[in-house]
């Protein structure tokens, strides 16, 4: 048997084993609600990352096609993206795979360990995968941020300009009525 074939002989674990190694990463009140519930409305997050390691998963046993890899990373990696997260802790899921599959193997205690060093290219292409996408979510969000900032300042000049225009308005009608002691 093949180290391929043993993975994808023992897919649910190494899936389940995953989902925990990226929960390990979230506070213990969420990790209950991801770990729990698997609805998509009324855990978006866990529903997400479940979805998204198992098309991962998918492609790593697979051809490990970088872009197609990009694509099963992508919502995932998104949602790591814009929550608070330093990006060594963001992309901390992607290196726990190795870690995982080491464990499953050494666990069967089959000749397989000496097969490990085969999914070396895998694990690079799903690493730079992930890195390409965090760093594309994280520019698209400081540029949202940037356009919020901009237009939000924007907004607060036109009032002040407007505000200021009525204020000289009225000053400018002040100057053009007679006060009263002028008046005969």
């Amino acid at each position: 048997m093949t180290l391929i074939e043993f993975l994808e002989q023992h897919r649910s674990t190494l899936l389940e084993r995953w989902f925990e190694a990226l929960l390990a990463t979230y506070p213990a009140e969420a990790v209950a609600q991801f770990a729990k519930n698997r609805e998509v409305f009324t855990n978006p997050v866990g529903s997400t990352a479940r979805r998204c390691l198992e098309a991962t998963v998918e492609e790593f046993l697979g051809e490990a096609d970088g872009p197609r890899l990009e694509q099963a990373l992508e919502e995932l990696v998104r949602v790591r993206a814009v929550q608070e997260f330093k990006p060594s802790e963001a992309l901390d899921f992607a290196f726990s795979l190795r870690k995982v599959i080491e464990d499953l193997v050494h666990r069967s205690g089959g000749t397989l360990r000496a097969n490990l060093s085969e999914l070396e290219p895998k694990y690079e292409r799903l690493l730079r995968a992930a890195l390409d996408r965090y760093v594309a979510s994280r520019d698209l969000l400081h540029d949202i941020r940037g356009r919020e900032l901009r237009d939000r300042h924007f907004k607060m000049l036109e009032r002040v300009e407007e505000a200021y225009g009525e204020l000289r308005g009225r000053r400018g009608r002040q100057q053009e009525e007679p006060s009263r002691e002028e008046c005969p």
